[in-house]
């Protein structure tokens, strides 16, 4: 395993693959090193610190013009947007929109970072970021035409706000899906997070599906 004390760590790997767990259930309950984020439904891209970008197969992801990730790099790596990047993430783990009126518009899932084994305190390398809202954002990221900020961050929910937004997504869901217009909705459900575990690039893809649990209303 590529871990983050291994000499490989800059080395491409297979990105933390979540496992699926249904539809989220009335009597769903996180354990106390768990929390929840929404799922969006983007196209899975890592970047490197020098900003190449791959897929989650390791395979060089060819949707993101150079422009397109000049900027992300950049916005990822602007001192203004964390708590403390002092330049030590060697991937970044986004969800990237490449198509529509969204196109070049991302959200930062997780990253890798040497030594780090804290999702609380890798979340501190991009905390500055704004904070993405599906109750208002169900389309599109950009609340303003002239808005630029293209990259955004996860809101995490406790057990209480994960009910209460679930059921939000939902109904919002099979209201776009009633009219045929299922595709325009940009959320898929929620994601529960294990945050006391190092987050690392694997030669597999199944070796880390622990770490995530997928919740889908699709």
């Amino acid at each position: 395993m590529i871990t983050t004390s291994s000499p490989l760590i800059g080395y491409i790997g297979y990105p933390s693959r979540p496992k699926g767990g249904g539809v989220l259930l009335k009597d769903f309950k996180l354990l106390r090193n768990e929390v929840l984020t929404p799922k969006l439904n983007g196209d899975r891209v890592l970047m490197s610190r020098e900003g190449k970008v791959y897929n989650r197969q390791m395979q060089k992801y060819t949707k993101m013009n150079a422009d397109d990730a000049v900027l992300v790099h950049q916005i990822l790596n602007h001192p203004t947007h964390s708590s403390c990047n002092n330049g030590d993430v060697l991937w970044w783990d986004i969800e990237y929109m490449s198509h529509g009126i969204n196109r070049g518009c991302f959200c930062v899932i997780d990253c890798v970072v040497r030594g780090d084994d804290n999702y609380f305190s890798r979340l501190s390398r991009y905390d500055k970021l704004p904070t993405i809202n599906p109750r208002e954002q169900k389309t599109e990221f950009k609340n303003e035409p002239m808005n630029t900020r293209n990259g955004w961050r996860f809101p995490i929910y406790d057990e209480e706000g994960a009910q209460l937004i679930w059921e939000d997504m939902e109904c919002d869901y099979k209201a776009y899906l009633n009219y045929g217009q299922e595709n325009d909705y940009i959320w898929e459900g929620l994601v529960c997070q294990v945050t006391d575990q190092p987050y690392e690039l694997t030669p597999k893809q199944s070796m880390n599906m622990t770490t995530q649990i997928k919740y889908r209303f699709r």
